[in-house]
């Protein structure tokens, strides 16, 4: 896997760093959010991916080191709470990279404007990435923007790992998605894992930083389907049926 030159990043006066400001909240640019409503889980993966670091191969017996036979532990680079780790593709005639990511914590709910924030590494204008859910593709191409603070500054991350050394500052780019746009009603979660397909096309890499629920129900506080009462009459039929066969032995 070879390593592309990356577009240079002309940095503006009054940059400020992403960071999270408390244990429980996590601050970029405009967007403030729980950390408890990242996607956490990587699901699967299939295709090649980079994480600054370490090439995988991902398939569906694992991840594994690029041009090896070793297995590696599943990296979390774009699950964990760090916007400045990131899992993604360099080069376009890799082909895509798919992860199909989850969240335990909070769920994703249709809700009014966007449900879902995507945020990237690098300039990602001409990069394509796709997101799947129940079935139903939508593209994020054109829906990418600058990550910048309430007085406009473009936002950054810092310390980023690529190819064995350190960017100082790179630039953030996010994307937004409404749950209504995949079939889903006002109201309605998001429980199972969705896919978002990548490609790099441009000098820069297809990077995932982070995904985000902007609006969320807490599993906890997900109400347990009842269980209609016939059922309940049948077991406790059962119960008397086996009480009755004791007596009787």
């Amino acid at each position: 896997m070879k390593y592309k030159h990356l577009t240079s990043f002309a940095l503006l006066a009054g940059l400020a760093t992403s960071q999270a400001v408390s244990a429980n909240t996590i601050t970029i640019g405009t967007y403030s959010f729980d950390s408890t409503v990242v996607a956490d889980e990587l699901v699967s993966g299939s295709g090649e991916a980079y994480n600054g670091t370490t090439d995988y191969v991902a398939t569906v017996d694992g991840w594994y080191q690029y041009g090896t036979e070793n297995l590696l532990s599943a990296p979390n680079d774009a699950t964990d709470q760090m916007v400045n780790t990131y899992i993604g593709t360099e080069d376009y005639y890799n082909g895509p990279l798919s992860l199909e990511l989850g969240f335990s914590s909070a769920l994703p709910v249709n809700n009014q404007g966007s449900d879902l924030v995507f945020f990237f590494l690098w300039d990602q204008t001409d990069n394509l990435a796709t997101v799947t859910i129940n079935g139903v593709d939508q593209k994020l191409d054109g829906l990418f923007t600058n990550v910048v603070n309430s007085a406009g500054d473009q936002q950054v991350a810092t310390d980023v790992a690529w190819a064995g050394g350190t960017e100082g500052q790179v630039q953030l780019m996010s994307a937004e998605i409404d749950l209504s746009s995949f079939g889903f009603v006002d109201g309605a979660q998001l429980t199972d894992p969705f896919m978002i397909t990548m490609q790099s096309t441009n000098a820069n890499p297809m990077a995932l930083a982070m995904v985000a629920a902007l609006n969320t129900t807490d599993v906890s506080d997900i109400t347990p389907v009842p269980v209609p009462a016939a059922v309940w009459l049948f077991a406790s039929g059962l119960g008397v049926l086996a009480a009755m066969r004791r007596r009787k032995s």
